[in-house]
């Protein structure tokens, strides 16, 4: 059992961090607990068993990348820009480019 106050507080913040999305909230109302199966769903890794460091990041980063399969779907937005908008020059604002520094035309003299 993971005992160290610190590391609990964390894998807390990790797995709130994971629960306050809503690919979770989707997955949490159509999968009940009951129908759950293990290696098929997502399963929130137990911040008191004791892990390495790089184990319970694992096992977060696999928990998380489950999560995404219940991420909605992507929404079609009218505003978008399509590939041809955004090639096109005349579409983007040059002020979003930085300027080039000046050259100085008497630098090569020294």
């Amino acid at each position: 059992m993971e005992t160290d106050e610190g590391v609990l507080l964390r894998r807390q913040k990790q797995i709130d961090y994971g629960r306050n999305t809503l690919a979770y909230d989707l997955y949490t109302m159509e999968v009940p607990k009951h129908l759950r199966l293990l290696g098929v769903h997502p399963k929130t890794p137990n911040k008191n068993k004791k892990y390495s460091r790089r184990s319970w990041d694992q096992q977060v980063h696999l928990w998380k990348v489950k999560l995404h399969a219940w991420d909605p779907p992507a929404q079609n937005h009218s505003e978008e820009l399509d590939l041809d908008d955004v090639m096109d020059p005349s579409t983007t604002a040059s002020s979003s480019r930085p300027n080039p520094p000046p050259q100085d035309e008497d630098w090569d003299s020294y």
